[in-house]
């Protein structure tokens, strides 16, 4: 009796989980490397369905025309202006630090490179910002990184949502 009582709970509580994470959640599994070094092949994270798209947020978002998601970050949103000049991301105009690829940046400088290619969101769309319901995303393994630079911004029916921690392994478990 007690352990049919126990199934019972745990089918129940199994099946609110499962409802609960078709509108509110995801614990995808991160895939390849686009994300190094904030995010590693094969870590997991929590991904809020809810949460409120801004820059600097990490998102899970679809492929459009595969079945593939992947994890990137939002460097421009809708209406907004971008700039990458000699490793300098300006918003409308405005430097912006980048603190989350600081140490790879001036890695990359020290051996004369750049860590992130000259574009702008002209050079990209041939419009002067980021169009309504559009998004710029980039990975921030920026030299190895398939992202909006390659296939184009994407659209926010598109975004799945924002990662607010990585849950696994246990032992790197940190809030974004």
């Amino acid at each position: 009796m007690m352990l049919f009582e126990l199934l019972g709970a745990v089918l129940i509580t199994s099946a609110i989980v499962f409802i609960l994470s078709i509108f509110l959640f995801a614990l995808p599994k991160v895939e390849g490397y686009s994300m190094v070094p904030t995010l590693r092949d094969g870590d997991r994270v929590y991904v809020n369905k809810r949460g409120k798209l801004k820059n600097f947020e990490l998102v899970y978002v679809k492929i459009p025309g595969t079945k593939e998601k992947e994890i990137r970050r939002i460097i421009g949103m809708p209406g907004q202006k971008i700039t990458f000049k000699n490793d300098q991301l300006q918003i409308d105009g405005q430097d912006k630090e980048e603190k989350f690829i600081f140490d790879e940046q001036q890695k990359s400088q020290e051996n004369g490179r750049l860590y992130t290619d000259d574009f702008s969101t002209f050079t990209l769309t041939g419009k002067s910002d980021i169009p309504e319901g559009k998004y710029l995303l980039m990975g921030d393994n920026r030299p190895y990184s398939v992202d909006s630079r390659n296939r184009g911004l994407v659209d926010q029916k598109d975004i799945i949502g924002v990662v607010e921690m990585r849950v696994l392994p246990l032992h790197l478990l940190q809030s974004f």
